[in-house]
């Protein structure tokens, strides 16, 4: 089994009148362990992107909280829900310098969301509010976080349908927003059946990005390629 150290960026969990804290669902973990990694986590910080970059072979960017609109120039809207800007902008500094060095990395959940933000894209803020679509994204939690919720096509010839070695798959749905424009240099390479985006990559595939959670569905050989070939990848940049 290949090995390689993953950075995986965590956020602010604090609640009202606590203590504040970071926290990562292990989950995560656990899939990148079970592909052979060791965890390296990146809190917040002004100094991420250079300091943890230059200790891991590769990153993954998690599932969380909306991403702020002051990262792509817009104002809040009503829909939207809580934010953690320091982690924002400290992972979009990370996503720019990974992408800069060509650091093999995946995103999940608000990943692709932040990667597109950071490199020039926007948002759905409420894909239902802003007419995007009409069906359903946003599953409740409490009908399991591995219920499928809907399909997601994978488009031929791309970096993502090579690792999941599959043209469609069945996903779990938790998010309320997506990308709407699509960052320069991002390819598209999944789509819901509304056509919403599902999955975005660079064109050197280097980055790779997916909306659904993976990290809940490693019961499935597809979700536990995703895992897989960043250890595997980051690996060989190991060297």
């Amino acid at each position: 089994m290949p090995y390689a150290v993953i950075g995986v960026t965590c956020g602010n969990t604090s609640r009202r009148g606590q203590p504040p804290r970071y926290g990562l669902w292990e989950e995560y973990v656990a899939a990148l362990a079970g592909a052979g990694a060791t965890v390296l986590l990146i809190p917040p910080g002004p100094e991420a992107a250079v300091e943890a970059l230059d200790r891991v072979d590769g990153l993954m960017l998690p599932g969380g909280a909306d991403v702020d609109p002051s990262l792509y120039h817009e104002a809040p809207h009503p829909k939207l829900e809580e934010t953690d800007l320091p982690r924002d902008r400290t992972e979009a500094r990370l996503v720019r310098e990974a992408v800069r060095r060509r650091l093999p990395v995946l995103g999940i959940c608000r990943g692709p969301q932040l990667i597109n933000a950071a490199l020039g894209g926007t948002l759905y803020q409420d894909l239902r509010e802003q007419g995007a679509t009409k069906a359903q994204h946003k599953f409740p939690k409490s009908w399991g976080l591995d219920h499928l919720g809907h399909r997601r096509e994978v488009r031929r010839g791309s970096r993502l349908r090579e690792i999941v070695k599959k043209g469609s798959v069945q996903v779990n749905s938790r998010p309320h927003q997506a990308i709407r424009d699509l960052a320069p240099g991002l390819v598209a390479t999944a789509t819901s059946p509304d056509g919403i985006i599902e999955a975005v990559e660079t064109e050197d595939g280097a980055v790779v990005a997916v909306q659904c959670h993976p990290e809940s569905l490693t019961a499935h050989a597809w979700a536990r390629r995703l895992f897989a070939d960043l250890v595997r990848t980051a690996a060989a940049n190991r060297g």
